[in-house]
């Protein structure tokens, strides 16, 4: 999979890398904005069981893609734009994002709801690395935390 500055995703098979499909939750037809940088994908990470692809995009939202059936899931909104997310340990339906807005939330994708946000960052996150339960998160500012997650 690769992410497009203009929100779309593209599925590529690894052995040929011939493209497989676009994703998009745009219609047929649509024009991306002036500054199409707003709605760029900034990342993208595959679930360890599921044939389902968390995407992030700046324009704050994570969609869920089942990458079997080439269709959009959900779509998780965010109040700022996400730019890193990972599936959580050995859960098969929590997704953690790291998010612009300093907040490290934790959804069940399941339910399409958040169960735990995690707080102390006082400006914009910038990278996450899950072990286990714990996150550690690093922000513009240089700090680097550590939060438990359950």
């Amino acid at each position: 999979m690769a992410g497009t500055p203009k929100s779309a995703v593209i599925l590529i098979a690894v052995q040929s890398g011939k493209i497989i499909a676009t994703l998009t939750e745009h219609p047929a037809g649509y024009t991306p904005p002036e500054d199409a940088a707003s709605d760029s994908v900034e990342h993208i990470t595959f679930h360890p069981k599921r044939t389902v692809a968390a995407v992030s995009y700046v324009a704050n939202k994570v969609c869920l893609w089942d990458t079997g059936l080439q269709r959009l899931r959900t779509t998780l909104p965010h109040p700022d734009g996400v730019v890193k997310t990972s599936w959580a340990g050995d859960s098969e339906h929590h997704l953690v994002t790291c998010c612009l807005d300093g907040i490290v939330r934790v959804w069940d994708v399941d339910q399409n709801e958040i169960i735990v946000e995690v707080t102390g960052h006082h400006d914009q996150l910038l990278d996450m690395k899950i072990s286990e339960n714990l996150v550690v998160t690093s922000d513009d500012s240089g700090f680097v935390k550590v939060f438990r997650i359950s």
